[in-house]
């Protein structure tokens, strides 16, 4: 007993249309992850041209702040801000040897140091009021403690 398998011509022409119709499917899917690599890869440039340019914007803000505090110290000129632009870019990390942040308490106590501080010299003869004596001067006319030191500072500070 033989069974004779036999396909019509219709048959066939139905299952050509099914796997068309697939092919056509996924065609479309591929030109739809085409797309999407496409806008991704473009978003992707975007982000890199971004870091590149918060990272320049830092090495610059480090820099212009590094040269202003050893430009005194370490006789700083133009050339060596240059320089400086290449060594961050280069080795950051020698840069960062060469010129450490400056803590803000030394910043303060080297500008108290240097000769570029306001002068707060009397003329001759006159003599620099002490705070205690202005405290006490500002609390007998009727101020409060805190009031009257603040008022007794500042007036020591405006001379």
């Amino acid at each position: 007993m033989t069974v004779e398998a036999t396909i019509s011509l219709t048959d066939h022409t139905a299952k050509v249309a099914e796997l068309q119709l697939t092919l056509k499917d996924v065609e479309s899917k591929l030109t739809l992850k085409d797309e999407q690599i496409a806008t991704l890869t473009a978003e992707i440039a975007t982000l890199k041209d971004a870091e590149v340019k918060r990272l320049a914007d830092a090495n610059a803000k480090r820099i212009d702040v590094a040269f202003e505090q050893y430009k005194d110290v370490k006789k700083l000129t133009d050339l060596d801000k240059e320089a400086m632009g290449y060594l961050i870019s280069a080795k950051p990390e020698t840069f960062e040897k060469l010129y450490p942040v400056v803590s803000v308490q030394t910043q303060v106590l080297a500008a108290r140091l240097s000769d570029t501080r306001p002068s707060t010299a009397l003329p001759a003869g006159v003599a620099r009021p002490d705070l205690n004596t202005l405290t006490d001067k500002y609390l007998k006319d009727g101020l409060d403690y805190d009031h009257a030191f603040t008022k007794a500072l500042n007036e020591i500070n405006k001379k």
